[in-house]
Order: structure tokens, then sequence, then C-alpha cells
């Protein structure tokens, strides 16, 4: 499972894995299973397993919503073959769940998960993600009437984040507090964290694929020929430098923890 983080390529990262020809995709990319109670997912946990390929399927189908480069949602279907014969595994990508889930509800029912986490330069999701908020707003959508101008909401949203409230711009990036609560739970070589920056570039690329193969003990494959264009796209995304250098220096301590923690640079 993709569990996040929000605005970090997750749709890309689950489609270049879907490309795999031993991964078989969920029937929905998210499926939101866990943002229910614990007790309705110990409740209806085969439920949530007819999201997935049962083995008898010839054919398996995924259906996908994104977003193109003006802003529209584009509705699409992913067909994939099954053989005969041939070993597979499968999964999703709720991209809200690192944050907003107590690992505890997934590991009850779900103990032996793999679990990959996407993490992107925390400054450039906060602004990406507040854009997102904003076409939302525009759109008519009533829970989000609230949004403002970008750098009034990031300024509200640290002054809250001084008394524990988690927002939705700042917090997702605080990345080391969702990892920390998770790596409470799962073992550390059941999760795997990918760099957003790693997977968007070609020289990349291949390298962070080949390490999930694996991490999910699959057979080498090469991603270069059939590999998905970016997903989920917004046309235009709004900053100006002293916004970016205030969250800059906010996140700095959390991106050194994180950097202690994957014993790794992240270079942001």
């Amino acid at each position: 499972m993709i569990i996040g983080e929000r605005k970090c390529g997750t749709t890309s990262l689950y489609h270049y894995l879907v490309e795999h020809p031993a991964v078989l995709p969920c029937s929905v990319k998210e499926t939101h299973f866990f943002s229910q109670s614990t007790r309705r997912v110990r409740r209806s946990i085969e439920r949530y397993r007819d999201f997935f390929p049962s083995g008898d399927e010839e054919e398996v189908e995924l259906q996908t919503l994104d977003l193109d480069g003006h802003d529209r949602i584009v509705e699409g279907r992913l067909s994939k073959r099954v053989e005969e014969g041939r070993a597979y595994i499968t999964g999703e990508a709720s991209a809200n769940v690192l944050m907003t889930v107590p690992p505890q509800r997934v590991f009850g029912v779900l103990p032996g998960l793999k679990l990959i986490v996407a993490v992107r330069d925390p400054v450039a999701r906060a602004f990406s993600h507040h854009a997102m908020h904003l076409r939302f707003k525009r759109e008519g959508r009533w829970l989000f009437r609230f949004v403002t101008d970008y750098r009034r909401d990031f300024e509200r949203e640290k002054a809250l984040s001084r008394i524990g409230v988690r927002g939705p711009y700042l917090g997702p990036g605080r990345y080391i507090e969702s990892l920390e609560r998770w790596l409470g739970v799962f073992p550390r070589a059941q999760l795997k964290v990918v760099r957003t920056e790693d997977l968007a570039l070609e020289a990349t690329r291949a390298d962070v694929l080949r390490d999930l193969c694996d991490f999910l003990e699959l057979e080498p494959f090469d991603f270069a020929d059939s590999a998905s264009p970016k997903r989920n796209v917004a046309s235009h995304v709004a900053r100006d430098d002293d916004t970016a250098a205030m969250l800059r220096a906010y996140f700095q301590p959390y991106n050194a923890r994180l950097e202690a923690l994957l014993r790794r640079s992240m270079g942001w």
C-alpha cells in the first residue's frame, strides 16, 4: 500500500508499479477503506478484499481519475490481462493514510502489509496542496470555502501548529512525525520511503523502481519502455520567494530529523 503523502506523486508511482507484469491493480486507486473507524475496518475486512483481484479473473481493470494540465479531471481505465500460472501481488494507493489514519488500525488486520511512502520537498508540497484547495473553492465545494491567500493560510497554520494542531498544508510535510508513528507499529523492514524528486527525474527513476522491485520481492523489470507520464499535474502553482523562505525555515528541523532517521540527505 502506498500510504502517502498527498501531492507527492503517489498516482504516478502507483501507475509505474502496475506496469510491472507481476503487479495487478486494485479496482480503484484509493479505496479510503481505512478512513473508517477501527471497529468498522475489523468487521468489514472481507469487503476490503473485494477491491482486489481474487485470482480467478482473466482481466482486471483500474478506474482512474487524473488531473490534466488544464486543471480538468479526466476519467480513465487501465486493463490488464491475467496470465495463468503467474504469481501476482496487488495493492492500492490511498495518499491520505500516512497522516490521518492510526497505524494500529491497519496493522490490526494486515500485519504483513508492505508500505510505501512518497515524500516531496515540503515547501513545494505545501504550495501545491494549497493550489488544489483553491481550485476546489473556485469549483464551489463547500468544505473549502475558508481557503484564502496562501500566505495567510500558511501563517495561520504555522501559528496553530505551535499548540499541536495539524493542518492540511504544513502538517503533511512534517514527514518525520508520521513516519515515527508508523514505525512504532510496523517493522522497519516493511516500510520504504521514496523521494518524489528521484521518481520525477528520468536519470534516477530507474534506480527508485529497481529498489521498489527488491522491496516488493518482484523480479527485475525494465520500466523504461512503458513508464507512465507524470499524473495529476496542476497547470499553475502560485508562490513567492519570501513565503518559500519562511516555509524553508519552518520545515528545517523536521527535515533534519527525517534525514537522521533515513540516514540520507533529502536535498531540500
